[in-house]
């Protein structure tokens, strides 16, 4: 796969996985868990007073960019293992790196564990 076929990979599930994420964030919010904090957080660092669509952009960015390793990991790991698998630990990995522990750190937060 060439780099630009990796690019558009990317952005192609990282636009689908960020939207299909929404509608749990949204029931996550309305049953009062802890959901979409870091979000307006790291928007208000990057551009002061993000307003819906700012975060909206921001929220997609952050797929695209979160999908590439994924892509890159299941590439590399074709044959050897199913890509639900691959992507169940990727997703478990990346919320205990990046949710968990890095975003908490980072904002001075506690973190869950």
């Amino acid at each position: 796969m060439h780099y630009l076929s990796y690019f558009k990979e990317s952005i192609r599930s990282g636009t689908i996985a960020a939207l299909a994420m929404m509608p749990f964030g949204f029931l996550f919010k309305f049953l009062d868990l802890r959901v979409g904090y870091y979000g307006p957080k790291l928007g208000a660092l990057l551009f002061g007073e993000p307003g819906r669509f700012v975060l909206f952009l921001q929220h997609l960015v952050l797929g695209w960019v979160s999908a590439l390793p994924l892509l890159l990991i299941l590439v590399r790991l074709q044959g050897t293992a199913t890509p639900m698998a691959i992507g169940a630990a990727y997703g478990l990995a990346y919320y205990v790196v990046v949710n968990s522990f890095a975003l908490p750190l980072f904002f001075g937060d506690p973190t869950p564990w």
